[in-house]
């Protein structure tokens, strides 16, 4: 299954909805939360959370967002690969982090 959002505007198998940032690694597509693969967040603190959480609201925004589901389920959530504008989220999110600790 694939979900496709221009900005905040989806399209779920023909249905519109709006694309947000639940936390710093799930996308709330049409009501379908979506799991970015290779970014867990469970050992994080509160303040790493929030931080990943607004990086991740950065890069999705004002995007052609696609996401390709895994078929897989974690804590509720489908497991998918995200792109925002053709680049990995999950990939972009990680840059960020880096860029995040050179300036600590």
């Amino acid at each position: 299954m694939t979900i496709l959002a221009a900005g905040f505007a989806v399209l779920l198998a023909g249905i519109q909805g709006e694309v947000y940032v639940a936390r710093g690694d799930t996308l709330v597509i049409s009501g379908t939360a979506v799991q970015l693969q290779g970014v867990e967040l469970e050992t994080a603190s509160r303040q790493q959370a929030e931080t990943t959480r607004r990086h991740l609201q950065e890069i999705v925004q004002d995007s052609f967002v696609t996401c390709r589901l895994t078929g897989q389920s974690r804590a509720n959530r489908k497991v998918g690969t995200c792109t925002a504008d053709g680049k990995d989220i999950a990939t972009a999110l990680v840059s960020r982090a880096a860029e995040q600790s050179e300036l600590e």
